[in-house]
């Protein structure tokens, strides 16, 4: 084991170098990176505690409320959130577990301060290892929640950059991978194999290792930019399906490209040359539109139409303009199609319109 206490070690160091580095490297993204150094911080805190333990071999220690079972991979949770701009409701939830936590131990450890007696051997076996199931089903939970908003991230990403390359967070989504791969092993080592060394060996090399890969991947991230412009997310999951989600965070993408290109000025604006220019499906598109009323892409697009036909009507600059001119500015291509549209939609003709206003 000393041998491997030396790569702690030095994965401490690594740790506390990167800690500094997320701290106050001057960063194109530093607030969003600060929640990687407090992540990290958690991390090195940690390891500071287990060699402290290792050569005192103090039940103070030991029992410190310096314990981030409940707080290390939320810090990871609310990084990836604020990168794909996501608005947590509630999001002092999350932040619960682990003020519990720190309070619990905060009392066992001014106990403990004033009689090291008090408190058996055997009540400190039962206590971490009660505390042990419920952080790693915690952190189970957690790391799926952070792998759904990465994936949800990676779906939109080519709508806001044109080289997608290491933006995807991928590394996150491999450490979450693991996280849950680890703590599925300790439950397992827990309930089966309590006193097994060989499992615990294993357990321990892989903590390393991902200690390991997650100070490497996030220091390749520091200055990469890959936020996006995810808009507040619908948290109660028994009444919202991940697939209600796409359609919402479709129906926004369609929103944008719609209001901010005009594309609805091109009279030749089709489904499949949207869904090209957006790269959504020409499925996901339709349903986000049926989700929102409209019956179909071209009802949908001839609403923006319709709204810049009302506009121009009523600009002094477009009075030279007849109507039907007019309506070949904002993209109809058809005389019939534009009136029909006009008189559904406002109601009245376009001179009864001009005439009213």
């Amino acid at each position: 084991m000393e041998f491997l206490d030396f790569f702690y070690f030095i994965s401490g160091i690594q740790t506390l170098i990167i800690t500094l580095i997320f701290f106050f490297y001057k960063s194109k993204k530093i607030k969003v990176n600060r929640y990687l150094g407090l992540f990290f911080l958690t991390l090195l805190i940690e390891i500071i505690i287990h060699f402290i333990y290792q050569n005192t071999n103090l039940k103070s220690v030991y029992l410190n409320p310096l314990k981030f079972n409940f707080l290390t991979t939320v810090l990871l949770l609310f990084y990836v959130v604020k990168i794909s701009d996501l608005k947590l409701k509630k999001r002092i939830l999350y932040l619960i577990p682990a003020v519990i936590e720190f309070l619990f131990f905060s009392i066992i450890y001014i106990i403990v301060l004033i009689d090291d007696t008090i408190i058996s051997d055997q009540s400190i076996k039962n206590i971490f290892t009660t505390i042990t199931y419920f952080s790693v089903g915690f952190n189970i939970f957690i790391s799926i929640k952070t792998i759904r908003i990465i994936n949800l991230h990676r779906k939109f990403l080519p709508q806001f950059y044109t080289n997608t390359k290491n933006k995807s967070l991928n590394w996150i989504t491999v450490f979450c991978s693991f996280c849950i791969f680890y703590n599925t092993g300790i439950f397992i080592k827990i309930l089966l194999f309590p006193w097994n060394k060989q499992i615990m060996l294993f357990l321990f090399i892989i903590n390393i290792l991902i200690l390991y890969y997650i100070s490497i991947a996030s220091i390749i991230q520091i200055n990469i930019i890959n936020y996006v412009k995810i808009k507040a997310l619908p948290q109660n999951t028994k009444q919202t399906k991940s697939e209600d989600m796409e359609l919402i965070l479709a129906f926004e993408q369609v929103e944008k490209f719609m209001k901010e290109e005009q594309l609805y000025l091109n009279s030749n604006i089709s489904l499949t040359m949207f869904s090209k220019t957006v790269n959504i499906s020409k499925s996901l598109i339709s349903k986000s539109l049926k989700e929102k009323g409209y019956d179909n892409f071209n009802g949908y697009v001839n609403t923006y139409r319709i709204e810049g036909v009302k506009k121009l009507l009523l600009n002094e600059s477009y009075k030279k303009y007849s109507i039907v001119a007019i309506s070949k500015e904002v993209g109809f291509n058809s005389r019939a199609s534009f009136y029909k549209n006009f008189k559904d939609r406002v109601g009245i003709s376009p001179s009864d319109y001009i005439n009213q206003n």
